[in-house]
């Protein structure tokens, strides 16, 4: 009995031994668990922030497809889709006259764009076959340049909407000036299927510039003249007027003399990939703001671009990279004549991939407010160099200068720095004929390439 008892002792002892030893070891691995699920690294703490970094994550890429939305937006500037159901109205081009009673109109519709270089190609016979509504109930049907509906008389005085429907390839105020004083608005561009478009001389044109549909400018070659001498246009230029105008070989004097405003876009020539004269671009026009670096990126066949800024109000500096990938450009006179607002120093590498440029007279001519040296590389790469006449004339800011040349074709470096307050050192290389230079200030000296 006596042995029982002491078993009995000793069972309930080592139970009370292993109660405790559980109860410690659950506590240790409770704590142990509650340092897995709240320490720093532990399992809440991990899910926590999983949670924010997820929700971070779809922050950020919110906020990243809201920038691709915005740069969409603004890359195509709500430019509609023509193609889709029930934007069929929108193909119509819609201009707005003004007329007194018993006045007529011209529709400026023409036989064909004679030979041009420029737009590089022989003549172009244009074709016609659409509807025009005159805005007072006459409907009439044109098939040709010389349809006599071409022409329509309005019994009332007052403002008409001219909608036309259909194919009209050739479109020039400047080429039939007739009637240019009676056009007061561009309301819509439609889709027209044409090859050329200007409102040249139509100096009552006011109101803002639409933004084209898709399908508006797929076909046209030529902007030529496009704005030429609109003085009361008061304007900006929208960001994707040249949409989808992947054929356009000629802007030439497209904004020159006429009254848009404010800056220019800096993706406005992007779809414009066959340019190859931009000449007179914007010149005396009322533009104000800098350069974009990137106007002319997507310009890669740009042979000619003299006067583009001349006479402008352009400001800030002129960018190092403007003409990076235009390869191909021929002539660059006057670009900048006369930007009294363009400021410091012109970039060493403006024109480094640009070796074929041929002409620079009067590039910078009138810039007062450069500064700095010219840089003496400046015209290194451009081996087929002929005329520096007056390019950097009444420069008067620009110091003491060293300019290389390496082309064996130079003839002409007349005014090539009069008015500038420095010593010049012009290097030509040996054997060439010294031109002509009528500056006090500047030093021909040859060179061994």
């Amino acid at each position: 009995m006596k042995t029982n008892k002491n078993k009995e002792k000793n069972s309930k002892g080592i139970t009370l031994i292993a109660l405790v030893i559980t109860i410690i070891v659950l506590l240790i691995l409770a704590g142990v668990s509650i340092a897995m699920l709240t320490g720093e690294n532990g399992i809440l703490t991990q899910a926590q922030r999983a949670k924010n970094e997820t929700k971070n994550a779809q922050g950020e890429e919110q906020n990243i497809l809201t920038g691709y939305e915005n740069y969409i937006n603004n890359a195509t500037n709500q430019v509609i889709d023509d193609d889709l159901p029930g934007n069929e109205d929108l193909k119509t081009f819609i201009t707005q006259w003004s007329v007194a009673e018993g006045e007529n109109i011209v529709l400026p519709i023409y036989e064909k764009q004679e030979t041009d270089e420029e737009r590089g190609e022989k003549e172009t016979y244009f074709n016609y076959n659409f509807t025009v509504d005159y805005g007072d109930g006459t409907v009439a049907e044109i098939t040709s340049f010389d349809d006599e509906d071409k022409n329509h008389t309005y019994s009332t005085a007052g403002t008409y909407d001219v909608k036309i429907t259909g194919m009209c390839e050739g479109w020039s105020f400047y080429n039939v000036g007739d009637s240019a004083s009676n056009l007061t608005q561009i309301k819509q561009w439609g889709v027209t299927q044409a090859k050329h478009i200007d409102f040249g001389n139509c100096t009552n044109l006011s109101g803002q510039i639409p933004t084209p549909v898709k399908n508006s400018f797929t076909t046209v070659e030529s902007f030529r003249l496009l704005f030429y001498n609109c003085t009361n246009l008061n304007s900006q230029i929208p960001e994707n007027l040249f949409y989808n105008a992947t054929n356009v070989i000629t802007l030439r004097n497209a904004f020159n003399i006429n009254g848009i405003t404010g800056s220019i876009p800096e993706n406005l020539l992007s779809y414009c990939t066959k340019v190859e004269n931009i000449d007179y671009l914007f010149d005396k026009s009322n533009i104000t703001g800098s350069i974009p670096e990137g106007l002319f990126n997507n310009c890669s066949n740009l042979k000619y671009a003299d006067g583009v800024f001349r006479m402008t109000a352009v400001t800030g500096e002129i960018p190092e990279k403007l003409f990076y990938n235009c390869h191909n450009l021929i002539t660059i006179n006057a670009f900048f004549e006369d930007c009294i607002n363009l400021i410091r120093n012109i970039p060493e590498n403006l024109l480094i991939n640009c070796p074929n440029i041929t002409s620079v007279k009067f590039l910078f001519q009138g810039c007062t407010a450069l500064t700095g040296s010219i840089p003496e590389n400046l015209f290194i790469n451009q081996t087929q160099l002929e005329d520096l006449n007056s390019c950097f004339r009444y420069c008067e800011g620009l110091s003491d200068s060293q300019i290389r040349l390496t082309s064996k074709n130079i003839r002409v470096t007349n005014y090539l720095c009069e008015g500038v307050n420095a010593k010049i050192t012009l290097y030509i290389p040996r054997g060439v004929e010294i031109p002509y230079n009528t500056d006090s200030n500047v030093t021909v000296v040859e060179y061994d390439i």
